[in-house]
């Protein structure tokens, strides 16, 4: 009794969403925004106390941070792999 192997539609309909992939569920696009959060809090408790930065290099650190950490979970989801790596003829 074989398992039915796992097909992945590359394909993708809709309009596209550069930020988490197009056709991504509610609750996914709800996880990658709340993993953008997680380095700025932890830059905000653990690192901004020390840092001694003016006002411009705490805004920046912050915008980074929000960046990174969202694209780090938000680029894993499986919907925005579909995204990148669909050929543009196939939209």
């Amino acid at each position: 009794m074989g398992k039915k192997p796992i097909r992945i539609e590359w394909n993708y309909k809709g309009k596209p969403d550069f930020s988490s992939g197009t056709g991504t569920y509610p609750a996914v696009k709800i996880l990658g925004l709340a993993s953008a959060f997680v380095i700025p809090i932890f830059l905000l408790i653990q690192i901004w106390p020390f840092m001694g930065w003016n006002s411009w290099q705490t805004i920046i650190a912050f915008i980074l941070a929000f960046d990174i950490s969202g694209g780090l979970v938000s680029n894993a989801l499986n919907s925005c792999k579909r995204f990148y790596h669909t050929s543009p003829s196939s939209l």
